[in-house]
């Protein structure tokens, strides 16, 4: 899988919205628990956690939401105003770039991972990581294992959204980028199905730009919404219809293969953008509903809410942590020793996070530029 992702909260009035930050919190959960998956068990509850591990992918999905509709409403808060663009990449590279090129840095020239099959050939292919271009090595080479970097197509399709997505909100009406969001997605609808019906490999669906474009943009519309004050936006207070809708949604997607396990031709075919429509309701509902809701409660939870603090860290860390623990866990797949290993990887990868966040990724960002263009990320 993948990821953010590229961190994103949203500011009102100045302040962050920690509810959002839960949301970020989720989405790394099932991230983390898909990783961890380590096949069906012998019993039900290693079965019920094969299934939850096996569906894990879709954090991915949620993380292309929030960051749509958080990048989307920075920008066009930013219309009108002078310098609004530069400032807008210079703090989008202050904030990914140092930790993503220290990372690449530590899996390329470090002795580390060196002994491994895929170091190798992955080496070769570097230039494209460094670009943020890894994501189509999907066509020029496919057969590539990416090793502890299998995350990283994610951010990829990110960091080229980022560079490109700016241009529109910046020139378009809110209107007509609202119109421009839904002629985006049902674009990449078609994009998977025809992907799929001309059977295209699995990695080219899931990892090329233009066809997993659905979640950003439907985040983004969101955001064109919000920002117009859509009576269509449910007013706060009015959360329960988008949650039951998302809920029905979810269900009605997962019925039919019973789940969303990867690869599957209906999760490729409808999934994706199904899974964007599912998390663009969920994500309307927390914003609308009132302090006493229960969702509304779940994702401003302390330990969620910080989890989606360091999303970003815990994003790029879990993967190398989550490979040298399968070298020294037991193979056993009873449910301790499945859920064992979720929590040390939940655990360590917190860990690591919070350490990368408070001795490297903020100072960094102290050296932003003040100004209203700044995020409490």
């Amino acid at each position: 899988m993948a990821g953010e992702l590229t961190p994103a909260g949203e500011l009102e009035h100045g302040q962050r919205v920690t509810s959002l930050d839960g949301a970020r919190g989720i989405a790394c959960l099932l991230v983390l628990v898909h990783h961890c998956g380590r096949g069906p068990g012998v019993s039900l509850a290693t079965e019920i956690f094969s299934r939850i591990s096996a569906a894990g992918w879709i954090g991915v999905d949620m993380f292309f939401v929030l960051s749509g509709f958080l990048i989307t409403g920075l920008l066009l808060d930013a219309r009108g105003r002078r310098g609004g663009l530069q400032r807008f990449w210079s703090r989008r590279a202050l904030r990914i770039l140092p930790l993503s090129y220290a990372f690449l840095a530590l899996v390329f020239f470090s002795p580390i991972w060196r002994q491994e099959p895929w170091h190798a050939p992955l080496l070769s292919q570097q230039g494209w990581f460094w670009l943020y271009a890894n994501n189509w090595l999907a066509l020029w080479a496919p057969s590539l294992d990416h090793g502890v970097l299998g995350h990283f197509w994610s951010l990829a399709i990110e960091e080229q959204f980022y560079l490109v997505w700016p241009f529109a909100v910046l020139s378009l009406t809110p209107r007509r980028l609202s119109h421009l969001c839904v002629a985006i997605f049902a674009a990449s609808l078609a994009g998977h199905l025809v992907a799929v019906a001309r059977g295209a490999s699995t990695d080219i669906i899931c990892s090329l730009t233009p066809i997993r474009l659905d979640g950003l943009v439907a985040g983004a519309w969101l955001a064109t919404r919000r920002y117009n004050r859509d009576p269509r936006i449910p007013a706060r207070g009015s959360h329960r219809l988008p949650l039951a809708a998302a809920a029905v949604l979810a269900v009605l997607l997962a019925w039919p293969v019973g789940g969303f396990p990867a690869g599957s031709r209906w999760v490729m075919s409808v999934g994706f953008s199904g899974l964007a429509l599912v998390f663009t309701l969920f994500l309307a509902s927390v914003l609308c509903a009132p302090a006493s809701a229960a969702i509304r409660r779940l994702c401003e939870a302390r330990p969620l809410a910080y989890l989606g603090r360091i999303s970003y860290g815990f994003y790029i860390w879990h993967a190398p942590i989550v490979a040298f623990l399968r070298r020294h866990w037991t193979r056993s797949t009873s449910f301790a020793a499945c859920f064992g290993f979720f929590v040390a990887a939940l655990l360590i990868s917190t860990l690591v996070a919070t350490v990368s966040w408070f001795a490297f990724e903020r100072p960094i960002l102290r050296l932003r530029p003040s100004g209203e263009l700044a995020l409490a990320k």
